[in-house]
């Protein structure tokens, strides 16, 4: 393709990478199409030195085209172009966004400033030509973040809340003495103190109105917080959003000491909630919604304790309160998740003394509670803290009391606990493991011999379950049958004890089980309990059948069985129909019906038992017998038919298996993975089934034939039963019933188009297999049971309670597939509140407690169950719906609450099935019969649609468009429709209506009623007048909810009678040339916000009202605020100011007569007023201002003009003259709405009008403002809010008169009253930016009102101040002159305040209890002054400050941070100043023109912040570290002491500086020194002997990076004798131990900054060293130094150290190539898991270092350390920057030795070790397979960088739907693969074929080798997808580039200037990132197969290879497009394969 033939959006792309002048040059002129589009594309323009030729051909276009001007927005200008601006001003300009001045002398500064305030960034390349102005303006550019803008000592601004970027202390101090009115304050950055320090104790300043603080990034230490504290006594929130340290939990602390406890009852949760999330965010951060911070910003270890230190005292106090228990009890579950140890026994304790406690029972209780919240950390095992199981058992059994038949509060929180533990231990008694294991720590010895108390703890508790059965039975007598709803207690306890049972029988030994069984059925054996007690005793029944049914159904069926027929065969005959209950046998059935909850392949070996039973009782006609066997149905059909979860246990264990291979207690509160779970499911079987339907058969069929026969025959109570006996069965067996087939009803009223339901409905795959019986037993049912019901209610009415069993068929029919949506609800529920007491939020979201996983997997199935059967209305639902809503105007109440409730559910589950029924309404509500209020009822569902349906022209024309051509008579018929339709609407109105005047209706009728006309109102069609004159009756109606209907009825009739508006359409200059002035600039093309010439008329400023009728009718109000503002239409559409009203002198329609003449009627508007100003119910809601009835006043003086003012005025003067307290209130309220709805109708009135309106009102309002209280004000100020919002100043003129009289009314005694009416003066503020004068005026009143003597008043005043000078701001394009100008005010009240500040230090002001005494006035006034003044300054920090202006900044940080140093009881200070110190460096460190001090501090800051180095303080050596690191790399270590001599250039400074860099060896050997004393001290923690990971030692992590960084840096950039000292020292100390592995990463780390540093003096010294101490090992020890699987761990650190050798440069290692391979023979051999793990990792390390492509040099500059200082100096270079194309990188590129040694390796290890895999692999033991494994993985990862890709025939016939290709047939291909290994074959080719083959076998043949097959599924992805390093590798090192440029980074310097360290590391990480998306091609059928294998490992058996496998397939998805797909057949294979799959199968 050509380039002209390009679309433009890739050639402006194309334009993006040339200059301005090579666009103009190349394309300018070419032709039309690229001569237009250059000239509309955004342009930089770059005037610097070499650029100068070409401009001028530019610079023509330049002055001739505005256009191509406003094309550029980046200008850059250099002193060669100083005459640029006698041709351009930079405002013409207009887009220009970026400036950079490059040594500009000359520049008019007014330009400037109005240009610059415009620019988002500003760089001036040379400091010393920043003058004056510049750097303010600089300065306003920096603080853009900034909201508002101050500075002490030139402004002051009010306002209430503030935020400011950066900040000190006494900027703080100074907000608080100046600003008293103060309540929010933000700080992004609040500095430590920078003056005035030792001033802070005399402080006495409070800020009373302080509320809110927030601080962003906190510096400063505890004292300053426990100031700001001190002085704000009315702070509510304090929020400090960095991490906390050790000065901000002595602040929590301190906080937490001041506040009251109802202050606690919110905060410490939120405290710990904090913390928690925090932590969360650290540990687990969502990889879109949130970062992971930095390790050095992370929470600590220290910090975590010491927070929970601070907190955990207030929470234990407030445990105990009752008011805030909930809270604290909340807080300790968070606390505890931190920390346990701290929290668990202090808890533990209290409990034990709150046991002994007599005087106070109510502490047990609470203790309870708190101990069940943090439950799951007591039982758990983590590696911080297991003593918690300790507790465990003493816990369960001093609990045990609190089962108390006689405190049910403390036995349901007793309860609660026992059910929380149980639920995650298992009841198994481990004593014996003691002797079996000699693993045990002493915590676990000592809890498994606590678990012999479990059989105690049980037979106890079950003692204390039997006493209360006992107890509660013996309340009555055996003989009296009452109902168990009698007892509430055990109704409440029985679900908790139920399920205390079952967690303890499901998880516990058999031998405890048996004796739980024998003990449970001895004690049920030997009675027959009544009903009181039933439940409880039948739910420990179901705890055994649910826990353990194979062996209670074992024991106890046959026994009940037994019984039952016993009792049958001793009994006489009368026993089924005899109607008094036999307790013995209800007794036995109830067991018999617990029984059969078992599972239902259990429930089939006893089928034979089963029927029978059934087949004596199912004719019983007791109630409580014939219920239990109901019951007994549903529990055995259920367990049949249905699919449930049948194993909830802890963990799937067998719990009887020896303790040689696990122990129980370590399962304890355990997490699962989610692929772990191993869920159990009950599925029914064909023998179930067939089970059900021969149930079905036998039971129901009969059943339903005897009721058909006998229905009418039998009694009320047979019938009952009847009927109970076929719901339950139909209950058991629906789930598997289909719905019933019928056709589907047409013609409902649908208004679309598009069908309301999908046809193609769920259908669940238990409907697979249905019944084997007759018909649908749905279809059946609904036959049989409705001819029932249609019997029953003609003959048998008063038969409620078998009416309502039929009718609860119905909706079982039509909706039941085994759940209901509200036993959804209520699982959902209870597994929420479990799910919350057991989550930890620490551990990972797929990390949960088995059970709960389980529990939601079976809540999930149910919610799919119940989504599954929405259907279309079918004609067997209709006749449903017609049956529910016959008997939902049934006259029995039961019946109709039955059949109403029903049928809402169903019009729920079917849509538009409501429509069915609407005739039958109509037909009701026309009947002339009485109708119970309830049928109407059911009719006030529905809302109403619109009746009339009108199309406009343009619709119509849109249709016969889009659509087709309309009929001739389609039009017509619409008119028809909508014509019946008003004529139905009319009549049903006026029914209603005249229903409404029958004075038999109660009000709750009338309301229904009366809703039902405003539902069905229509606001297109006229309402009836009927329906009118009801709607004004009921406005006085007694009744507050009909008089709210009747007031929203008038507004929408006010509505519909409301003249219309007549509109004009003018252009702006029409409407301007009507004022007779000239026309100004009129701005339409372009946004320019604020003040202009062209809006000025639309402001209040010299505004007169118009003085006819005529001139006040042709003005052009608008009402928005928007108008004008930011620029202006083409044309103006308005209202003109002229509107029709409704007079008697003319004719009035009857509909609005009808409402004039009652308004007109005094006495109606007396009752009116009076009606509305009563509270009734003394809501709140209600006493507030009512929009509704302000609208219905505005609606009526909208339209009748004055008619009504006479009524309305005498009642507002009867209103605001209320006597009586009470009234007053509401009066005043009343009075508010109705003076808003006059003034708010007033709006389009005729002048003479208005003048008699405000003529009457002006009165009025002056006497309600100068007696306003505290109780009305809120209403009048509501009144005037509404009364100006969205209006036009000038139509409202005479509004603000008289507010304005308000701001000029004099001082009075009465200071509320006075404060009160500026409060409604800041409602001006609602006109915005229209009264400029106004403000004016308001501003000059003010200011001389702040020495007001009431606070309250100066608060009013100072807020209306601040609304003032709002509109006073910088506008981008626009400007704001008109209003008061805040840098004027600012000035004169600085002025003032020195002299109130001078008045006060004259005469000081003596305070005794906040009281002032024995002051003169002058001193009172200006104190009032000083408190009233708002102060603010914007103060840079210390980054940006230092950029700008070092010598200010930088040495008071360095003196405050020695201060630090020495300072003993703050050492959070010396944190907080290194911090600062770090962010600073940069600005230290450089030499620059106009600062170069800085530099004598570096080396006595360095050696002064060494003590940081501290392992007793994980956060001091972070941070010390950091500051550390960030210097070293930008200065270089060599002592240029000598330079003094020979050099004559030097400055004193340099002179200093040279002299301290002597001490650079000192500060190395002192860091050396602490490095290794922190090595010496974690190695010695552990002995030698024992193998310990390195991660279990944080701080080495931690550290190791930093350490390691530091000294690469020095040695890099230091002389040679200073590393030869280095290298010495270090090697000694290596040389002397053999570390443990706890500290191997650290001292490694230091061998690897030498071998990165100078890899050429480091292998010289080391190497041969190393290679002779492993060949030593080798021959002095024992042959079995390779087999011994035990870790030797001296050759382990040799291999350690050998592998970060290795890392050297390729070239370097090529020297060393013997000694090399040596010691690989040596040890490729090795066994033991960290040995080889280690040559693993050399064997990485050196092909990488020679096959690799890497930067070989990170220096500051490419120099010559050890180069006399003749010609250089080192100091001069610190911290400066280099340009880009001065970098001079050195890269390594492999040579063709080093590729010939890499190969050489390959040939020598691989291919020997691939083929010992293929021959031994299989007979290996699997730490010898996997060793091997490591091996070749290690060489395959170093080599794979030179390896290509696997060439293979590309996989056609994928599914792209796209024309263009998805990939590219070019991919990149570096240069490193042209040179390829000379190897037998490709690499990639060979592992696949070999790993491939292997990996086969070993699942085939050691499935249970998972970390092998682990490791060999990893070659998968390394041959695909593996060329050097993969994508997280990159995100990691942008990451760590990122987080130092922005340390180092100096915004005003250019973009191309930056270190060159940094320029380094970011090209290679740019080559890094290139290298990982060079290999992205198509699939070809190597990937393929690749795929194919990783997909069937995914879904293999297990977890860790599945999840492995997953992980890599899906990484390969994503780096071969459309791969996925060849996967797809074989996923919609397993998905419809017969055979059960694992739940992973289908996951993947």
């Amino acid at each position: 393709m050509k380039f002209d033939q390009l679309p433009n959006e890739i050639l402006i792309e194309c334009f993006e990478y040339l200059n301005t002048f090579d666009i103009f040059y190349s394309f300018d002129q070419l032709n039309y199409r690229f001569n237009k589009l250059i000239r509309n594309i955004l342009l930089t323009l770059n005037l610097s030195e070499e650029n100068q030729k070409l401009f001028r051909e530019l610079f023509y276009e330049l002055t001739i085209s505005s256009q191509l001007r406003n094309q550029i927005i980046s200008l850059k200008i250099s002193k060669t172009c100083n005459n640029f601006f006698s041709f351009f001003s930079l405002t013409d300009f207009s887009r220009l966004q970026l400036l950079t001045l490059i040594d500009l002398d000359y520049m008019i500064y007014e330009e400037k400033h109005s240009i610059l305030l415009l620019l988002s960034n500003f760089y001036n390349d040379y400091s010393n030509d920043l003058k004056y102005e510049t750097r303010e303006i600089l300065s306003n550019l920096l603080l853009s973040k900034i909201q508002i803008k101050f500075s002490i000592n030139h402004k002051i601004i009010f306002t209430t809340s503030l935020t400011i970027k950066r900040c000190y202390f006494n900027d703080v101090y100074q907000l608080f003495k100046y600003v008293p009115m103060l309540n929010y304050l933000h700080i992004e950055r609040f500095n430590s103190v920078r003056d005035r320090r030792n001033e802070i104790n005399h402080i006495s300043v409070c800020a009373f109105y302080f509320k809110q603080f927030i601080v962003y990034y906190s510096e400063v230490d505890f004292e300053i917080f426990e100031f700001l504290l001190k002085q704000t006594p009315n702070l509510e929130i304090l929020t400090i959003d960095n991490s906390f340290v050790v000065d901000h939990l002595k602040l929590i602390n301190l906080y937490l000491s001041i506040l009251s406890i109802t202050d606690l009852n919110y905060i410490y949760v939120q405290l710990c909630f904090d913390m928690l999330r925090d932590l969360l965010r650290e540990r687990k951060a969502h990889p879109v919604w949130f970062f992971t911070p930095l390790s050095t910003h992370r929470l600590t270890e220290d910090n975590i304790t010491d927070f929970v230190n601070c907190l955990k005292e207030y929470v234990f106090i407030s445990i105990f309160n009752q008011d805030y228990m909930e809270t604290a009890v909340e807080a300790c579950h968070y606390l505890s998740i931190l920390r346990p140890e701290l929290i668990i026994p202090s808890i533990i304790e209290k409990h034990f003394l709150a046991i002994d406690s007599i005087t106070e029972p109510h502490r047990f209780t609470s203790i309870i509670t708190c101990l069940t919240h943090i439950a799951r950390q007591i039982v758990q095992q983590t590696p911080s803290y297991s003593q918690g199981q300790i507790y465990v058992l003493p816990l369960l059994i001093s609990v045990l009391p609190g089962i108390d038949l006689n405190d049910f509060k403390k036995t349901s929180v007793t309860l609660e606990l026992l059910d929380i533990i149980l639920m995650q231990i298992t009841c198994i008694d481990c004593s014996s493991a003691v002797d079996i294991r000699t693993d045990l720590t002493e915590i676990e010895r000592e809890v498994c011999l606590s678990t012999s108390k479990f059989e105690d703890f049980i037979n106890e508790f079950l003692n204390r379950i039997f006493h209360i059965i006992e107890i509660s039975s013996a309340e009555i007598s055996d003989v009296v049958t009452t109902d168990a709803n009698d007892n509430k207690p055990d109704i409440d306890i029985q679900p908790k004890v139920t399920s205390i049972l079952f967690n303890i029988v499901q998880q516990c030994s058999n031998p405890i089980f048996q004796k739980i069984r024998e003990k449970i059925m001895n004690f049920l054996s030997s009675q027959c309990l009544s009903p009181k007690v039933r439940d409880i005793a039948s739910g420990l029944v179901r705890a055994l059948v649910k826990g353990n049914p194979v062996e209670t159904l074992k024991y106890l069926l046959p026994e009940i069985c037994k019984s039952i027929e016993n009792k049958f065969n001793n009994s006489e005959s009368t026993l089924l129909t005899d109607y008094k209950d036999d307790i013995e046998l209800t007794w036995y059935l109830v067991v018999f019906a617990e029984l059969l909850r078992a599972r239902g392949d259990v429930l089939l070996i006893y089928k034979q038992l089963i029927t029978p039973v059934f087949h004596q009782c199912i004719q019983i006609v007791n109630k409580d017998s014939y219920r239990a066997v109901a019951t007994a149905a549903i529990n055995l059909l259920e367990s049949l038919s249905c699919s449930y979860s049948i194993d909830y246990r802890l963990l799937v264990i067998n719990s009887d298996e020896s303790f040689d291979n696990f122990l129980p207690i370590r399962l304890w509160g355990q997490s699962v993975d989610i692929d772990k779970v191993q869920p159990q499911f009950h599925i029914p079987s064909i023998d179930e089934i067939d089970f059900v339907y021969e149930f079905v058969e036998t039971f129901l069929y009969p059943e339903l034939a005897r009721l058909n026969e006998k229905g009418l025959k039998m009694s009320n109570n047979e019938r009952l039963r009847s009927l109970t006996i076929i719901r339950s069965i139909a209950v058991g067996v629906f789930c598997f019933v289909p719905p019933i087939e019928s056709k589907e009803v047409q013609n409902l009223m649908i208004q679309s188009m598009v069908p309301h339901y999908s046809k193609y409905q769920i259908r669940l795959s238990k409907y697979s297999t249905k019944l084997k019986c007759r018909e649908n037993l749905r279809l059946r049912l609904f036959i049989d049971i409705g001819l029932l019901l249609d019997k029953l209610v003609e003959n048998h009415s008063d038969d409620v309670l078998s009416i309502q069993k039929a009718l609860g068929l119905y909706r079982l029919i039509s909706s039941y597939y085994g759940i209901y949506k509200h036993g959804i609800y209520d699982l959902s529920k209870d597994f929420g509140s479990q799910k919350k007491l057991l989550k930890n939020k620490l551990w990972g979201e797929r990390q949960n407690l088995r059970f709960l996983i389980i529990r939601e997997m079976a809540l999930k199935i149910k919610e799919l169950e119940t989504k599954g059967n929405y259907g279309s209305l079918n004609e067997i639902n209709k006749e449903i719906i017609f049956k529910l809503f016959e008997l939902s105007i049934n006259r029995y109440s039961e019946v109709r609450r039955k059949a109403q409730d029903d049928l809402f559910c169903l019009f729920n589950r079917i849509h538009f099935s409501y429509q069915v029924i609407v005739d039958r309404i109509v037909e009701l509500l026309t009947s002339t019969s009485e109708h119970d209020h309830d049928q109407i009822k059911i009719c006030k569902q529905f809302a109403t649609d619109i009746i009339i349906q009108n199309t406009n022209e343009k619709s119509i024309c849109a249709a016969k468009t889009l659509w087709r051509s309309l009929e001739a008579n389609e039009m017509q018929k619409i008119e028809e429709y909508n014509q019946n339709n008003i004529r139905s609407y009319n009549s049903l109105m006026e029914t209603l209506s005249l229903l409404l005047k029958d004075s038999s209706l109660t009000w709750k009728e009338q309301e229904i009623t009366l809703s039902f006309i405003c539902n069905l109102h229509q606001n297109r069609v006229p309402m009836p007048l009927s329906c009118i004159e009801t709607f004004l009756n009921c406005l006085i109606h007694d009744h507050i909810e009909i008089r709210k209907l009747a007031i929203k009825a008038i507004i929408s009739l006010c509505r519909l009678q409301k003249p219309p508006h007549i509109y004009v359409e003018k252009s702006l200059e029409e409407i301007l040339s009507y004022n007779g002035k000239p026309l100004p600039y009129i701005t339409t093309d372009q946004c320019h916000p604020g003040d202009r010439e062209d809006n000025l008329w639309l402001t209040f400023n010299d505004y007169k009202p118009p003085d006819t009728q005529i001139e006040w009718e042709e003005t052009c109000f608008l009402d928005k605020p928007f108008h004008g503002y930011y620029t202006w239409p083409k044309i103006i559409k308005y209202s003109i100011n002229k509107r029709a009203r409704y007079t008697k002198d003319h004719e009035m329609p009857k509909d609005v007569t009808i409402l004039y003449d009652r308004f007109m009627n005094k006495q109606f508007v007396r009752q009116t007023t009076q009606m509305l100003s009563l509270n009734e119910n003394e809501n709140e809601e209600q006493k507030k201002f009512d929009k509704d009835q302000f609208v219905m006043f505005k609606g009526l003086f909208h339209n009748f003009g004055l008619a009504f003012f006479d009524n309305f005025i005498e009642q507002l003067n009867e209103l605001i003259h209320e006597k009586i307290t009470e009234k007053q209130e509401g009066s005043h309220r009343v009075a508010a709405q109705i003076v808003a709805g006059m003034i708010c109708g007033s709006k389009n009135w005729t002048l003479e009008m208005l003048n008699e309106l405000w003529e009457k009102l002006t009165p009025l309002l002056t006497e309600v403002c100068n007696n306003l209280n505290s109780e009305v004000l809120s209403h009048w100020n509501a009144c005037f809010f509404y009364i100006i919002i969205n209006k036009d100043p000038r139509r409202m003129f005479r509004v603000i008169h008289f507010l304005c009289t308000l701001i000029n009314t004099k001082s009075t005694s009465n200071t509320f009253n006075e404060s009160a009416r500026w409060c409604l003066i800041r409602n001006l503020d609602e006109f915005h930016w229209r009264i400029p004068s106004v403000w004016c005026e308001v501003y000059k009143h003010i200011a001389e009102l702040l020495d007001h003597s009431s606070l309250s008043v100066r608060t009013r005043i100072a807020y209306v101040l601040a609304l003032s000078m709002s509109h006073d701001v910088t506008l981008l394009d626009g400007q704001s002159t008109r209003q008061p100008n805040i840098n004027v005010f600012l000035d004169t009240i600085f002025e003032r305040l020195n002299q109130a500040i001078e008045i006060c230090e004259r005469s000081p002001i003596n305070l005794i209890s906040d009281q002032i005494l024995e002051t003169d006035l002058e001193t009172q006034k200006a104190f009032n002054f000083i408190e009233t003044d708002y102060m603010e300054t914007a103060v840079e920090a210390c980054h940006y400050l230092s950029i700008l202006r070092p010598e200010l900044i930088i040495p008071s940080i360095i003196e405050k941070h020695f201060l630090a140093i020495d300072s003993m009881t703050e050492p959070h200070r010396f944190t907080s100043i290194i911090t600062c110190l770090t962010h600073i460096a940069r600005q230290i460190v450089q030499q620059t023109p106009s600062y170069s001090q800085g530099q004598i501090y570096v080396l006595p800051l360095l050696i002064s912040v060494l003590p940081g180095i501290d392992l007793n303080d994980f956060k001091k050596t972070s941070v010390t570290l950091e500051l550390l690191d960030i210097i070293l790399m930008q200065i270089t270590c060599i002592d240029c002491s000598s330079a003094v001599n020979i050099r004559t250039d030097l400055t004193e400074i340099e002179r200093e500086v040279c002299l301290s860099t002597s001490k650079f060896e000192d500060f190395i050997n002192e860091f050396l020194n602490r490095i290794f004393h922190i090595i010496e001290i974690s190695s010695a923690e552990i002995s030698d002997a024992v193998t310990t990971d390195a991660n279990d030692n944080k701080l080495d992590i931690d550290i190791q990076p930093k350490v390691t960084s530091i000294l690469f840096n020095i040695v890099q950039q230091c002389s040679s004798p200073i590393f030869q000292k280095i290298r010495v020292k270090i090697l000694n100390f290596l040389g002397i131990q053999c570390l443990s592995p706890k500290v191997r990463d650290i001292a490694s780390g230091l061998v690897r900054a030498l071998v990165k540093g100078n890899p050429m003096e480091t292998l010289t010294y080391l190497l041969p060293e190393i290679c002779k101490f492993i060949e030593n090992k080798f021959n002095n020890s024992d042959s079995t130094l390779l087999t011994d699987h035990k870790d030797d761990i001296e050759l382990t650190w040799y291999l350690v150290v050998f592998a970060e050798l290795l890392r050297a440069r390729g070239d370097v290692l090529l020297n060393y190539k013997q000694l090399i391979m040596s010691v690989f023979h040596q040890c490729i051999q090795v066994v033991n898991k960290d040995s080889y793990r280690a040559v693993a990792k050399a064997v990485v390390n050196l092909l990488e270092s020679l096959s690799c492509s890497y930067l070989v040099n990170y220096r500051l500059l490419v120099i010559n350390s050890d180069e006399t200082f003749d010609n250089f100096l080192p100091i001069r270079l610190w911290g400066q920057y280099v340009d880009i194309d001065k970098v001079q990188p050195q890269f390594h590129i492999p040579s063709i030795d080093e590729i010939d040694f890499v190969y050489e390796f390959v040939e020598t290890f691989l291919y020997p070790e691939l083929a010992r895999l293929n021959e031994k692999g299989l007979k290996m033991s699997n730490n010898e397979r996997l060793r091997s494994l490591t091996i070749i993985q290690s060489i395959a990862e170093g080599a794979f960088c030179l390896v290509p890709p696997i060439e293979s025939k590309e996989v056609q016939n994928l599914m792209v739907q796209s024309m263009v290709p998805y990939y590219s047939k070019y991919q990149i291909r570096l240069s490193k693969n042209s040179t390829k290994l000379k190897c037998q074959e490709n690499l990639r080719l060979r592992l696949f074929i070999d790993i491939g083959f292997f990996l086969d076998k070993l699942v085939e043949n050691h499935s249970d080798d998972v970390l092998s097959i682990q490791k060999a599924l990893g070659f998968y992805r390394l041959i695909s997808s593996y060329y050097g390093i993969y994508e997280h590798g990159i995100y990691d090192w942008s990451k760590d580039f990122n987080s130092r440029e922005k340390l180092s980074k100096n915004k005003l310097c250019g973009e191309r200037q930056n270190l060159r360290f940094l320029i380094i590391r970011e090209m290679a990480l740019k080559i890094k990132e290139l290298e990982t998306k060079g290999n992205y091609g198509s699939l070809n059928e190597i990937n393929k197969e690749i795929i194919f294998k990783l997909f069937e490992l995914s879904i293999n058996g297990y977890s860790e290879v599945r999840r492995k496998a997953q992980e890599d397939l899906f990484c390969l998805f994503n780096h071969i497009h459309f791969s996925y797909q060849v996967i797809v057949d074989r996923i919609v294979e397993l998905l419809k394969s017969t055979s059960e799959q694992d739940h992973d199968q289908i996951k993947v």
